[in-house]
């Protein structure tokens, strides 16, 4: 555990003198000042619903800038030395960053999710359920866990264009599992998956049994994708650690 404490100490260290902190402070500022336009002066019944589903659409955009900029930042700042130079295990490193940008993305859900209340709440003068709030932040960011893994993974193997790409196609394929087209095959697309399981309360109870179903499948698919990409990144950084011993 010593090392993993001590990469977290570094890893802190790199996020404070980054831009990496400002991307999840500013973001979210942007999301929340272009949807308290969207929803200005005037009351909407499903108002959190509807913000926490567009969130959950443009989620895969903003991870696939967060990642690409991180991994971006390891290897212009020559970061990559201390994974090198580990003591430990040298697949530390690259897990702990990946905590570190967990960690930041539910802060920065929660900050756009908390920011977008607290305006529409000002600006219409209607208090809206805590309770659905943080609800919906939990779906969208255990939801996007898989998508971070394949981000993390993509963007430290293929370089920051393809990171980034890929995560504009998750966003676009999260907004098509928002229509008919999803129906029957949302649960098999990591990126559509939180729009979905956020619209569970508003279905009829027969709608609902159905959708257990589905949401089962989402869910057991989601672990194996997540397990997979746990199991690239720990070989991933493996091989890495292979080649530089060959080097020295």
């Amino acid at each position: 555990m010593k090392y993993f404490f001590k990469s977290l100490k570094q890893e802190e260290y790199l996020f404070r003198h980054s831009s990496l902190i400002w991307m999840h402070i500013l973001i979210p500022i942007l999301g929340i000042g272009m949807l308290g336009l969207y929803f200005f002066g005037g009351s909407r019944e499903n108002a959190v619903l509807d913000f926490m589903r567009i969130l959950s659409i443009v989620y895969p955009f903003v991870i696939g800038i967060v990642c690409a900029e991180a991994i971006s930042l390891e290897r212009e700042s020559g970061s990559f030395h201390r994974v090198f130079t580990f003591p430990g295990n040298r697949s530390v490193p690259y897990f702990v960053k990946l905590f570190c940008l967990l960690f930041a993305g539910l802060v920065s859900a929660a900050v756009s999710a908390g920011g977008f209340v607290f305006l529409y709440s000002k600006i219409n003068g209607e208090a809206i359920a805590l309770l659905d709030l943080i609800l919906g932040v939990w779906v969208i960011w255990l939801t996007a866990i898989p998508v971070y893994l394949i981000q993390y993974l993509v963007s430290y193997r293929y370089g920051n264009v393809f990171g980034i790409s890929v995560g504009v196609i998750g966003t676009l394929i999260a907004a098509l599992m928002e229509t008919g087209l999803g129906d029957g095959i949302w649960m098999y697309s990591i990126w559509g998956a939180g729009n979905r399981i956020l619209t569970l309360n508003s279905l009829s109870d027969k709608m609902k049994v159905y959708f257990a179903g589905e949401l089962k499948s989402c869910i057991f698919f989601s672990f194996v994708i997540s397990a997979l990409f746990i199991l690239g990144l720990w070989f991933f950084s493996q091989g890495f650690e292979r080649r530089k011993d060959m080097e020295e």
